[in-house]
């Protein structure tokens, strides 16, 4: 329960404060950043490793970088070289970006060795007649670049960033903007295999991506690496308090795995009611548990996870309930058409599914194909899932069972693998039901079974 603790609480406050469905979260703090998915409203779980080994133990899959809002340029030969993995504070120097008695007009520079075994080359700026030292950061490149918006505006000093930029171009012989750019296209690339290797593993749409930040170094690092990747990007509110406010929502899970060879239906509702059991005793509201399973056909194994808040998260005092048209507006931006292109093709009393169907040439021009994009907006207008290529149907729970059999049949694809059914999502109320781990038809009728229990026949 303690490891990773900390990433823990900042995805945590993605999911529940900042109401991530999709996205990279980036929470960036000084000395490094902590990279994880959400996908279809959840973070993505896997084997924990420490110091390279693997342990029996699945946890969140959050990736951590040496870079950050706080890291130091290393220097050579009037070149910045690389910036990271230290930071300021690790080598007990003063940040220029909140220096306020120093205007950085004039100022010698030293090359420096944070901690022993450390390269020597350091970039550490002393303002002429002080004895303190300082250092420029991704965060005062991103100032001087006006790309931090109004995080930190009121504790940096923009005047002391411009002038340090522009006494440190005149004796490198270089631009002030190119210097910050080149801080910050080292901190971008430095995250470029890790999002490559995420959106690769997790097999994430593109089109879909959507950078989320956290933590106080967010402004620092996330708006010039989302433009350099052309990904959208967003700043959490209260960005550099995120961890402590997903700790206090605090987010109960609990995953439960077996070998099973050839798992019946009884087994996958098995594994999950005990899944559901053991978030319930850690205090989860018993209304706000949702559970998944995944079936491991290759390696013969059940996984069955469930998810709930405590009760301080399900009291939802202050929704703000938007109308119909704002969810359109909201719906129509995420996939980049006109809300007129777009309609409400199904709700619940607390979910809205807007589809907009467009049609894609095909063989040069010759025919078309028709491709529909669907989202999931709760009455807040928050994106609770997103797909392509969908197929959706409205039904009673009388009429479920048939219905989702029908589609299933239409989508499936067959191979020399055999037969590969389609992504499953039910709807119910506030809850997005993800069937998307089961290979089976006859194990989502199971839990379909389950999650339709409470609901009248004809509703």
């Amino acid at each position: 329960l303690t490891m990773l603790s900390g990433p823990a609480a900042g995805v945590a406050a993605a999911l529940m404060y900042v109401k991530v469905s999709d996205g990279i979260f980036l929470e960036v703090g000084g000395t490094s950043t902590d990279i994880s998915v959400i996908k279809n409203g959840k973070p993505q779980i896997k084997s924990a490793q420490i110091g390279g080994n693997r342990l029996y133990l699945r946890a969140l899959d959050v990736r951590t970088l040496g870079i950050a809002g706080g890291s130091m340029p290393r220097v050579q030969h009037e070149h910045i070289v690389d910036v990271g993995p230290r930071s300021a504070h690790i080598a007990n120097l003063g940040y220029v970006a909140f220096e306020t008695a120093c205007d950085f007009r004039s100022i010698d520079l030293e090359t420096i060795q944070p901690r022993p075994g450390d390269p020597a080359d350091y970039l550490a700026v002393v303002p002429k007649g002080k004895d303190k030292k300082f250092t420029l950061t991704p965060t005062a490149a991103s100032h001087y670049l006006e790309l931090a918006g109004e995080a930190n505006r009121g504790s940096v000093n923009p005047s002391g960033i411009r002038n340090c930029f522009n006494s440190l171009g005149k004796i490198f012989n270089k631009s002030a903007d190119e210097l910050a750019r080149r801080i910050l296209d080292i901190s971008t690339d430095k995250l470029r295999p890790t999002i490559k290797q995420l959106t690769r593993e997790y097999k994430l749409d593109a089109d879909l991506i959507r950078f989320v930040g956290g933590g106080g170094g967010a402004p620092a690092i996330v708006p010039y690496a989302a433009n350099a990747m052309r990904y959208q990007y967003m700043i959490a509110e209260n960005t550099d308090v995120i961890s402590a406010i997903g700790a206090a929502l605090g987010i109960i899970r609990d995953s439960v795995e077996k070998t099973v060879m050839n798992p019946t239906a009884e087994d996958i509702v098995a594994l999950r009611r005990e899944a559901v059991a053991s978030v319930q005793a850690m205090g989860a509201d018993p209304d706000s548990i949702e559970a998944t399973v995944e079936v491991d056909a290759r390696n013969n194994r059940v996984i069955a996870t469930a998810t709930g808040s405590g009760e301080m998260r399900s009291r939802d005092m202050n929704i703000k309930v938007l109308s119909e048209e704002q969810i359109l507006q909201i719906a129509a931006g995420s996939m980049k058409t006109l809300p007129e292109n777009c309609r409400i093709a199904a709700r619940t009393d607390m979910l809205y599914l807007v589809e907009h169907k467009e049609y894609k040439k095909r063989l040069f021009g010759l025919s078309k194909k028709e491709e529909c994009q669907v989202r999931v907006l709760d009455k807040e207008g928050v994106i609770k899932l997103q797909l392509r290529n969908a197929m959706m149907r409205t039904t009673v729970r009388t009429e479920a069972g048939t219905a989702l059999s029908a589609m299933i049949e239409a989508l499936t694809a067959y191979g020399d693998a055999g037969a590969l059914i389609p992504g499953v999502f039910v709807l119910i109320d506030a809850k997005i039901v993800d069937m998307t781990g089961l290979i089976e038809e006859k194990q989502i009728m199971t839990l379909l079974d389950i999650e339709l229990q409470h609901i009248p026949d004809h509703q």
